[in-house]
Formats: structure tokens, C-alpha cells, sequence
């Protein structure tokens, strides 16, 4: 499933039951150096959201919409 940060606003029901569905999952622990003007910018989005929205929702849904747009690219054969 894909939910792009622009059309969040408008999908509260769906940030509410991914929020839930992450809770009843295990989640891992990781150490992550991002840069600041990046973290400056996601607490900005965070901040002016009506709906709360935790920095980690943000991170997996980033990283989550990145991994599906890779597993949707196609490679081109080589004709050689």
C-alpha cells in the first residue's frame, strides 16, 4: 500500500489504522544519521499535520514507498 505524505490530510482513517496495525507488530530497534536539514523538515510536516503522526510512521512510509517504486521499476534487457 502505497500513501503519498501529500494526500495524508485527506486519508486520516488510513493513518489511524496504519498507526494501529504498527503497534500490534514488532518493531526493531535501529540507530539511523540522517541529516538535519531532512529532520528539520520532517518535524515541519509533523508539526502541521491535523492528525498526529509519529517521526517513525514517517520514516517507514518513506522508506516504504521508496522500496515499492524500486520493485516496480523494470530492467530493460540488454539486446547485445
Amino acid at each position: 500500500m502505497s500513501i503519498q505524505f501529500n494526500n495524508i490530510i485527506d486519508s486520516g482513517l488510513v493513518i489511524l489504522h496504519t498507526q494501529r496495525m504498527a503497534k500490534n507488530r514488532k518493531k526493531k530497534p535501529i540507530s539511523l544519521a540522517l541529516d538535519p536539514d531532512i529532520l528539520d523538515r520532517v518535524d515541519a510536516w509533523i508539526g502541521s499535520q491535523k492528525m498526529p503522526v509519529t517521526k517513525s510512521w514517517v520514516h517507514e512510509t518513506a522508506l516504504r514507498e521508496f522500496m515499492e517504486k524500486r520493485d516496480e521499476q523494470v530492467e530493460v534487457p540488454d539486446n547485445e
